[in-house]
């Protein structure tokens, strides 16, 4: 049984079963279609004209509606007289090949792009020649491209040149120049940016990118180049008339112009920038070479406190290199467990007995012997691993402390202090961490008391506000160390949950000398007995101090007047021994 069928396929099967229906068909087809097709005649003379178009090619050519067929191209548009056209139209002709070309018409966003075909037809009149001709819109597509161009060499945020991009400028510049001691490269970072990023939340942190791109564009030279090539580092090539003292100077006003308030989401945010310059010179064969330079000077002033500039030199490349050679080092020594804690014991000021000890981390390198904390300790910091030195720290700790309660019964009562840095704050579930480190041991948190530095705490302080009081909560104490070298507004003892002063080596290692340390630490223990807080005291290194501090109203202390860092196994047998640091402090004779 025959189905009815729509009209429109009906209409099709009478074209393609009825000769002159087929061509109707045909041209139903061309007059629908979206690429443009047409057929273009060719005199002896190379006059082009138009004998048969679609509307789509029309449109493209920008001809009339309904134009009076043949048509001279040339009163259409100017696309005959273009180069591409012309090489598209020999190729056709003299091979028999399909020649290509491109067409633009328009400015800016209105501009339109088209690729084009040109094919010979076969023609019994040997003067005239027929091509086929086709169009195609391909401005979408060129958009698309130019898109993907853009994002692969330019940074989203800031719509500066990325890394590769500048690399490439920077490369081409160099291949130019006559003078090749007349530029510099400057590379600037954002000081503890990862912190504002962590705080305030990624639309901040972007926020606070674009400004400052916008700031140090205001100060780029006519002829330099800026670029956003990290995360949190830019880099300005000034490549031409520089020298190292104004090299210097536009690093200051660097310094000067981001050294000002950053309204981030009503937030006021200060940041300070490390900047490392590189002098071009005839041993500098790239841009790479700069950039290495410039960034080894950068990472060179971020160890030497931040918020400064350093000049490269030769030592700084051999001092990276030497870095780069710890940092591999501290990598496998993290990984096959090769650090140590020594511990270093906190005594009660007038008896020497043993209520707690300090967790530090030493390091014997295998060939180049015992690596300064200092040191190895800046090296994670810079490299990332500062968080996994922490946990190991922390879980080590915590092991040994649950040991020494197997083996003596004294040590029940003993707490052990650990060091946090800022750095660990920042990381993604800290509170676990130390939760699951104190299960692992099977302690309580009432034995572990959590280190910071007062600069810590309070650049920390919108991030770890509610940390301090999960940690509280668990029973973990918090003590402040080095206290009274950081800020001198107090009001942070009463906002966060401190239990421990810990006073700086600094004031204990003038008593005597100094009636104004005295009276500091006389302040600090009234006020932490004010506030219910215990205070140690650091860097105890003769009786005379002892003495003094114990008059002064602080009960407990620490330092080598009492005892060095010592291994676990030394500890190990102090607390089995019951023994007091040292003999001599409950006598009272000089040490």
């Amino acid at each position: 049984m025959q189905k009815n069928l729509p009209e429109t396929s009906q209409r099709t099967d009478r074209a393609l079963s009825d000769p002159s229906g087929l061509s109707a068909f045909a041209e139903m087809v061309l007059e629908s279609m979206p690429c443009g097709v047409g057929v273009l005649a060719c005199d002896g003379e190379d006059e082009f004209f138009l004998l048969g178009a679609n509307p789509a090619l029309l449109a493209y050519l920008r001809a009339p509606e309904t134009p009076d067929f043949p048509v001279a191209l040339d009163s259409i548009c100017d696309i005959s007289l273009s180069k591409d056209f012309r090489e598209a139209f020999e190729t056709s002709l003299k091979h028999g090949e399909i020649g290509q070309f491109s067409l633009a018409w328009g400015e800016a966003e209105a501009r339109r792009t088209f690729a084009g075909t040109l094919q010979v037809m076969a023609s019994q009149d040997k003067d005239t020649r027929r091509l086929l001709m086709t169009l195609h819109d391909t401005t979408a597509e060129t958009a698309r491209q130019t898109e993907l161009l853009r994002s692969t060499l330019y940074d989203p945020l800031t719509g500066l040149p990325n890394y590769s991009l500048f690399l490439r400028m920077v490369n081409d510049i160099l291949d130019r120049l006559d003078t090749p001691d007349r530029a510099a490269m400057i590379v600037i970072n954002l000081d503890r940016f990862r912190l504002v990023n962590e705080s305030l939340g990624i639309s901040a942190a972007d926020q606070l990118l674009l400004e400052v791109s916008q700031r140090l564009s205001k100060l780029c030279p006519d002829e330099a180049i800026l670029a956003r090539i990290a995360s949190d580092e830019f880099a300005l090539f000034v490549p031409v008339n520089v020298t190292e003292a104004e090299a210097l100077a536009l690093a200051r006003k660097i310094h000067h112009q981001l050294d000002t308030v950053f309204t981030l989401d009503q937030h006021n945010v200060y940041v300070t920038v490390s900047i490392g310059i590189d002098l071009l010179s005839k041993q500098i064969h790239s841009g790479e070479d700069l950039v290495d330079n410039a960034l080894s000077a950068m990472h060179r002033a971020k160890a030497e406190g931040r918020g400064r500039t350093v000049l490269y030199h030769a030592e700084l490349r051999k001092r990276s290199q030497s870095l780069f050679a710890l940092e591999s080092d501290l990598r496998e020594a993290l990984d096959t467990k090769s650090l140590e804690l020594h511990y270093q014991p906190i005594c009660d000021m007038r008896t020497g007995a043993v209520i707690g000890v300090e967790a530090l981390a030493r390091w014997n390198h295998p060939t180049k012997g015992p690596i300064s904390p200092l040191e190895f300790i800046a090296v994670a910091e810079n490299a990332g691993l500062i968080g996994k030195l922490g946990r190991w720290a922390l879980e080590e700790a915590c092991s040994q402390l649950a040991y020494w309660d197997q083996v003596t019964h004294q040590s029940r009562a003993l707490t052990m202090n650990v060091n946090v840095s800022g750095a660990q704050l920042g990381e993604p579930g800290f509170v676990e961490i130390v939760r699951d480190a104190l299960t692992m041991a099977g302690l309580n948190g009432e034995r572990i008391r959590l280190e910071l530095t007062e600069s810590t705490i309070m650049s920390n302080a919108d991030l770890i506000t509610d940390m301090l009081l999960d940690l509280k909560a668990q029973g973990i104490s918090i003590a402040v160390d080095d206290f009274g070298t950081g800020y001198s507004s107090l009001s942070y003892l009463n906002r966060f949950p401190i239990d421990t002063l810990k006073i700086d080596r600094s004031f204990v290692s003038r008593l005597g000398e100094s009636a104004e340390d005295s009276k500091i630490i006389h302040i600090i223990t009234m006020l932490a007995r004010t506030l219910g807080m215990t205070v140690v005291a650091e860097g105890v290194e003769t009786e005379a101090q002892r003495k003094l501090l114990g008059e002064l109203g602080c009960h407990f202390g620490q330092g080598y007047f009492f005892a060095r860092p010592l291994p676990a196994r030394d500890v190990t047998k102090l607390l089995q021994t019951q023994a007091t640091l040292p003999d001599t402090a409950r006598d009272g004779p000089e040490h």
